[in-house]
């Protein structure tokens, strides 16, 4: 019999290796599980995942519901996942600016950078433009996603259950974002503001999943035949050069 005597550092590895094989099995959407389900997603003995469990339940990364005794993630991913957001949005900030840049010095009108905020898009950059007459809309603004350009891009990209309820009360339908989504951008007029046009179009990451979205907008008067066109075919080319600047940088996981 053939006796394997493990060091520390390896005991501690394997152990570390244990927990996050465990945490993982969190990734394919299902939100809670038993101890049994869990022995059997990871091929490990029950007492050894109860084992893991204790020390994760103890550090806040998972908590057990004592009603129907099983385990759903803890308030300490949840911090994680935000300081992971604000990491990536930096990044994205970042890597946009000098593309944005391109598109406000080309039309000298406002470029702005959105994110979904639950019902709502969320303004995380703004370029304005230096024209007197101008939409103005700060940093830090929400709206909703069902009024303008870039909210029906946010909506086209999102799970469809998830958006059912923010169609309810609105003239938007699965058709006509199926339509968005496939065609790569959308265009609002007068939707949120009158007399104002707006453009928006997706940045995405290497899964095809929405990072933010881009918009180009400014008064109708300056949205017209030809001169749209060319803003939609800039804003897309635009947006389309962040999604590879983004997944350049970031790299893929």
């Amino acid at each position: 019999v053939k006796v394997v005597i493990m060091s520390e550092q390896q005991s501690s590895t394997r152990s570390i290796d244990r927990a996050l094989e465990i945490l993982e099995c969190f990734l394919n959407g299902e939100g809670r599980f038993t101890l049994s389900e869990l022995s059997q997603h990871t091929g490990l003995s029950a007492t050894t995942v109860l084992r893991i469990l204790g020390a994760l339940t103890s550090k806040g990364f998972i908590e057990k519901d004592e009603i129907t005794k099983t385990y759903v993630l803890g308030y300490k991913v949840s911090q994680l996942s935000k300081v992971a957001n604000h990491s990536n949005e930096t990044v994205l900030k970042n890597v946009s600016m000098p593309f944005m840049m391109d598109l406000l010095d080309k039309y000298n009108e406002d470029v702005r950078l959105f994110v979904e905020d639950g019902p709502n898009k969320l303004c995380i950059m703004s370029l304005e433009s230096t024209r007197s007459l101008r939409h103005i809309m700060k940093v830090g603004d929400r709206h909703e996603l069902i009024k303008g350009a870039a909210g029906k891009i946010i909506l086209c990209h999102m799970d469809r259950e998830k958006r059912k309820p923010l169609l309810i009360e609105s003239n938007i339908d699965e058709e006509l974002l199926e339509m968005i989504k496939s065609k790569g951008y959308a265009v609002s007029i007068g939707e949120k503001e009158e007399g104002i046009v707006g453009i928006a179009a997706p940045i995405l990451d290497w899964n095809n999943h929405l990072v933010a979205c881009l918009s180009l907008s400014g008064p109708s008067i300056r949205f017209v035949n030809e001169e749209i066109e060319d803003k939609i075919k800039d804003t897309v080319n635009i947006a389309k050069r962040i999604s590879n600047a983004y997944i350049e940088f970031v790299g893929k996981v």
